[in-house]
């Protein structure tokens, strides 16, 4: 007979941390055929893929997508032609996958700067920058 003990604890969701910004990069660190190489064969969402191939397209020759390039969510919904719901939370998987980098509150519509990276150069930069 199965009593309340047999059942599993209720899983909480844990608080996510604030993420702080990828180091600094040299300028013309960033390489945007890498970086499209990657987003192609990565396993994200469809939505995901075409959310960054626009911010790559937009991105300046150090990877960062200028305030001034794309102001708002509404401009990004507006150049992927997906909706503004479908356009945040691709742009937040690119986050959490480590794509992208924005200082973006999460109900906030207005970007700031946006940072474009590969998951795997990112930690290997920052291994590298704390081991110096």
């Amino acid at each position: 007979m199965v009593t309340p003990r047999d059942m599993p604890r209720r899983l909480t969701r844990l608080p996510q941390k604030p993420t702080a910004p990828p180091a600094p990069r040299p300028v013309g660190h960033w390489d945007r055929a890498a970086y499209v190489r990657g987003i192609r064969d990565s396993g994200l969402h469809s939505y995901a893929r075409l959310v960054a191939l626009t911010l790559a397209e937009l991105a300046g020759p150090d990877g960062t997508v200028a305030e001034e390039r794309m102001p708002d969510l509404f401009a990004l919904a507006r150049a992927t032609g997906i909706t503004i719901a479908r356009a945040r939370i691709s742009l937040r998987n690119l986050q959490r996958s480590g794509w992208a980098w924005t200082s973006q509150p999460p109900h906030s519509t207005q970007f700031g700067e946006i940072r474009l990276m590969r998951p795997g150069r990112a930690r290997a930069h920052a291994e590298r920058a704390a081991s110096a």
